[in-house]
């Protein structure tokens, strides 16, 4: 966690010792003991670095083991008060020529002590903690607050969070990649920006900024209890996470020397997206501004319109779609609900998708909750990790990378290659074949008891990927993917399988949060955070066209129009917040749409930074 206070005593007397050999072995090698100062010299040359201030990188000193603060140039102690000029001239050197040199000894102890005393201050923070090194991105707040909002809860935790200075010279913007629910922050955060923030470490490199990314808690490693029972969640909700961040802030701006010329930004993509605008909301204070990409910041109970753009997403062409492709979708679906009303039509899908049966359990797909799980598994925009060789969703549509080379990787080669395959055989078969990519040889089975609810209902810390998201969105979000009868969904509509009914269960399964609790907290939500009709300035709205999350986010058609102080921006033929990605998180090249909202990212930052 870097150097403590208590070794700038070493960097005193290691910058003494450097400057005194720079001088005394740069100057003039020749007119005192050449051929040792010589050696001095390859010796400080070959010593390596440290660094005293991430912050004044030029400040740097050498270990030189020959010379010290108690011993002067050569072999000739100046604290003996033995003259070096008598003994030069005793060796036949001009004690003269010597004398400028001997003189600036003095200059050279001042100016150290003043140099070491700026070092001292610079390098430690006023609670007195060493300022970090950027060789070292990954760091922890010790002292963040379980509860913001109780006085009598006084417990604190430790937080994760990342830290790239290599462009601040001090005097920058902070930009703050925000952490979120979904796979957990690495150290390259701040060095690409990964899926989550590249624009910003971008920008960062061009603009002086400090990079920071903080970690959710509850996700990743930033776990502030011992384990999630129920009783242990009740601290994890977006107004918490949003406190630690306003906590976070003022530790970070203690342990940089932060002022208020140094203006924070906020960054982030889905929940994180909503969280970025949300800091700038609800703390405009300590928030200067925010980028929110693909942001659903409208809770929902019954999301329609998820598989509303899924449809429409299916159908476009500019990612090689197509409504031929849709149509063929809708066919095997449809084909699906008229097998699971009857025992033998049952059978042919167990026989077609490899489902498992037993002798106790001989016909699963006859309970409306195992059903639901088979349908879950063929269309959901979770990603599925099976016994097959792919993982992920059969209909890549929230990922869709245009240009990837996989197997069924994108939109265009999942409807070329299967659905519009007509060498697979009817719909059904195609979706058949695409099934077997994921599920692979062995059969899958469908029990939705253990595969959905028995995860949730693991308590231990290594559930946090299942049951920490499941219980924010019963506790305040909703966002239930439903495919009802008279949605534009391409999935089973008949029988009506994917209810919010069976997709709110868990609520109450896991949770103890029923129905008529779930729908009264999402609309808390939206009235504490203004829903699609957030009040406040300097937040910019980034949608994607193919992005099903769209459906919730303030910009959710072509012609969206900016809010007061809040500029939109829609991004043709963009995936879920695509143009966060950093290199390697796609594949080249990005479309002229993704680079042109890049930089109009970057140009809305600059605007506001220049103001």
């Amino acid at each position: 966690m870097g150097r403590s206070c208590s070794s700038i005593g070493l960097a005193v007397f290691l910058l003494l010792a450097r400057i005194s050999a720079d001088l005394l072995c740069r100057a003039n090698a020749r007119i005192i003991a050449s051929e040792r100062a010589g050696r001095i010299y390859n010796i400080w040359k070959s010593t390596p670095r440290i660094d005293i201030n991430p912050r004044h990188r030029k400040l740097r000193i050498r270990i030189v083991v020959m010379i010290t603060w108690g011993r002067g140039v050569d072999q000739y102690s100046l604290l003996e008060n033995k003259d070096p000029r008598h003994e030069i001239a005793q060796r036949g050197r001009p004690a003269m020529m010597f004398e400028k040199h001997y003189k600036a000894i003095t200059l050279i102890r001042l100016a150290c002590i003043c140099s070491c005393v700026s070092a001292l201050f610079a390098s430690c923070s006023e609670n007195g903690e060493s300022r970090p090194s950027v060789d070292d991105v990954t760091r922890w707040y010790k002292e963040q607050r379980l509860d913001h909002f109780s006085q009598e809860e006084t417990r604190t935790w430790k937080q994760r969070y990342f830290v790239n200075d290599t462009f601040f010279d001090g005097s920058g913007p902070v930009f703050l990649c925000v952490g979120g629910e979904g796979s957990e922050l690495t150290p390259d955060v701040v060095k690409t920006g990964t899926v989550h923030c590249a624009v910003m470490v971008e920008l960062a490199k061009q603009v002086g900024g400090l990079i920071l990314a903080l970690e959710h808690r509850y996700y990743g490693e930033s776990q502030p209890v011992s384990d999630l029972s129920t009783d242990n969640l009740k601290w994890l909700t977006s107004r918490q996470a949003l406190g630690d961040i306003a906590q976070f802030q003022a530790y970070l701006s203690k342990i940089y020397n932060l002022i208020g010329d140094n203006k924070w930004i906020t960054f982030g993509g889905s929940y994180p997206g909503m969280l970025a605008a949300w800091a700038r909301i609800k703390y405009p204070n300590l928030i200067f501004a925010a980028v929110s990409s693909s942001a659903p910041v409208e809770a929902w109970y019954n999301m329609q319109g998820f598989n509303d753009v899924m449809a429409q997403s299916m159908g476009a062409t500019i990612v090689g779609g197509s409504e031929q492709c849709v149509e063929q979708i809708r066919r095997a679906f449809s084909d699906i609900g008229l097998l699971l009303g009857s025992s033998e039509g049952r059978q042919s899908l167990y026989d077609r998708f490899n489902l498992c049966t037993s002798e106790a359990e001989s016909d699963p797909l006859k309970d409306a909750y195992n059903q639901f799980q088979f349908t879950y598994y063929l269309s959901t925009q979770d990603g599925i990790d099976l016994s097959g060789s792919r993982t992920g969703s059969l209909f890549p549509v929230q990922s869709n990378d245009p240009n990837c080379v996989e197997d069924a990787c994108n939109i265009e080669k999942t409807c070329s290659d299967y659905m519009l395959n007509n060498d697979l055989g009817q719909p059904i078969d195609r979706l058949a074949s695409l099934w077997k990519l994921y599920a692979g040889e062995e059969c899958t089975s469908v029990d939705y008891q253990t595969a959905t609810i028995a995860p949730l209902l693991d308590t231990s810390l290594s559930s946090w990927p299942e049951r920490c998201w499941e219980y924010q969105a019963c506790n305040e979000f909703g966002f239930f993917q439903t495919c009802d009868p008279d949605s534009e969904c391409p999935f089973t509509r008949e029988p009506h399988i994917n209810t919010v009914e069976v997709n709110s269960y868990p609520c109450q399964r896991a949770f103890g949060i029923d129905a008529n609790d779930v729908q009264e907290r999402i609309s808390e939500t939206n009235e504490y955070y203004g829903g699609w009709n957030p009040v406040g300035t300097r937040i910019m709205y980034i949608s994607g066209s193919i992005d099903p999350w769209h459906s919730l986010g303030v910009c959710r058609t072509p012609d969206c129009q900016p809010l007061p102080g809040q500029p939109v921006l829609w991004v043709e033929g963009a995936s879920h917040h695509f143009w966060t990605h950093a290199p390697g998180y796609y594949t080249p090249p990005l479309s002229n749409a993704v680079v042109q909202a890049q930089e109009a990212i970057k140009a809305q930052v600059l605007t506001w930074l220049n103001e």
